[in-house]
């Protein structure tokens, strides 16, 4: 195959890609307007087609603060770096009852994502 070919194809899936994109933002925007809530997923079923909005939460630590009021046993406990939260010993304090929502209140912020994800329901 030649190189021009080749670039040819690169240039034409770069280009439908593109537009995909486009088109799967401009669905995910119509599925917001019907649930607004970023917190929650949404699904829509259009003929054979299935969208559904997945929201997804991340957590960002304020590290000095979660020191603050964690104190340092705990602290060492749930810090993998000095960057880095372990979320899994997290929950296990959480679930051993020496962690709970109020003493890390102030010491994290959410951020909501949104994907679509779109199902053909006839297909097998």
């Amino acid at each position: 195959m030649k190189k021009e070919k080749l670039l040819k194809l690169i240039r034409d899936y770069n280009k439908y890609q593109d537009k995909v994109k486009n088109i799967k933002k401009e669905l995910l925007g119509e599925l917001i307007k019907i649930n607004p809530d970023e917190k929650q997923n949404a699904s829509l079923l259009v003929g054979k087609w299935k969208l559904t909005k997945s929201s997804r939460a991340s957590y960002i630590w304020d590290i000095g603060k979660l020191e603050l009021k964690l104190g340092k046993d705990l602290f060492n406990q749930v810090i993998d770096t000095k960057i880095s939260v372990n979320k899994d010993k997290l929950d296990e304090l959480f679930r051993l009852g020496q962690l709970n929502v109020e003493k890390l209140r102030g010491t994290f912020e959410i951020k909501y994502s949104q994907a679509l994800l779109i199902h053909d329901t006839k297909k097998k």
